[in-house]
């Protein structure tokens, strides 16, 4: 997969944002970019790593929602 230098800094960018997501509304809207990216790039295969993070980021994040909301 041949990426443009703009891409590949997007590229960057984007897994940092994968890995920095940790509120429902951050991961929702990184999950938007990704699909976003993978459409565009259906051959970067190493980035469907990227859906499984956020899947558990997005688990932990409900989990510590819900213990806010019964704590309350």
């Amino acid at each position: 997969m041949e990426l443009t230098e703009t891409q590949e800094e997007y590229r960057e960018w984007l897994i940092d944002l994968v890995l920095s997501a940790n509120t429902i509304p951050e991961i929702a809207a990184t999950r938007e970019m990704l699909q976003q990216w993978m459409e565009a790039h259906p051959d970067d295969l190493g980035m469907m790593d990227g859906f499984d993070h956020l899947a558990m980021s997005q688990t932990i994040a409900l989990s510590h929602a819900e213990g806010e909301k019964q704590a309350a």
